[in-house]
């Protein structure tokens, strides 16, 4: 495989996460991620893979953006490294944006590590689901403040955040860990590790 094959893998990859539980369409120029039972929960609406070039092809996503997007109180664009610099640079003339930097890892060998004794338990019962949730309001609340995308704790945006994280299962499972019977920290989308403290 050679490097330009894995880095559009992991950005098919990364958008196919993104679509699990939501409305996907293809429109010319880039892919739509769409769910109007959660609103406000950007991962759940938001246009990526964007690969528009010439000018008519960058306008025609700007437009199925509006479109698409009506009514919402947001719009989210994720690039990545295959995204046209014509695009790129007719998004940063809109008014309104802010960049964000993530990775997105890939393992092509077997992980080398010594992590603590931990038990790893899977998110399935309601029992799970609730811990998984307390774990993510603590994260929230400890972090909140600075997160921009997300600003001080909400609890009905957070119920929304948990409507899309539940509607990706089965296909993306969800782990919390246990230090001495306690839970100590849960899985995040994109292979995020978050980590609350009690």
């Amino acid at each position: 495989m050679t490097e330009f094959d894995l880095i559009r893998r992991a950005c098919e990859t990364s958008n196919a996460y993104l679509a699990l539980g939501n409305e996907r369409w293809q429109a010319p120029g880039a892919t739509f991620i769409r769910n109007r039972a959660t609103p406000r929960r950007y991962d759940s609406n938001t246009v990526g893979l964007v690969r528009a070039e010439s000018l008519a092809e960058v306008e025609g996503v700007f437009a199925e953006i509006e479109r698409a997007y009506e009514g919402l109180s947001h719009r989210m664009v994720v690039t990545d490294a295959l995204t046209p610099r014509a695009f790129e640079t007719r998004l940063a003339m809109e008014d309104g944006y802010r960049v964000e930097q993530y990775m997105v890892h890939a393992l092509e060998s077997d992980l080398r590590a010594s992590p603590r004794p931990v038990e790893i338990r899977e998110v399935v019962s309601e029992d799970d689901w609730e811990t998984y949730r307390g774990l993510d309001e603590l994260w929230w609340r400890e972090s909140g403040e600075s997160e921009a995308l997300f600003g001080p704790y909400d609890r009905n945006l957070h119920d929304e955040m948990m409507v899309s994280k539940r509607a990706k299962n089965p296909m993306a499972r969800s782990w919390f860990a246990l230090v001495e019977g306690l839970p100590r920290g849960r899985s995040s989308p994109r292979g995020r590790a978050r980590t609350a403290s009690a």
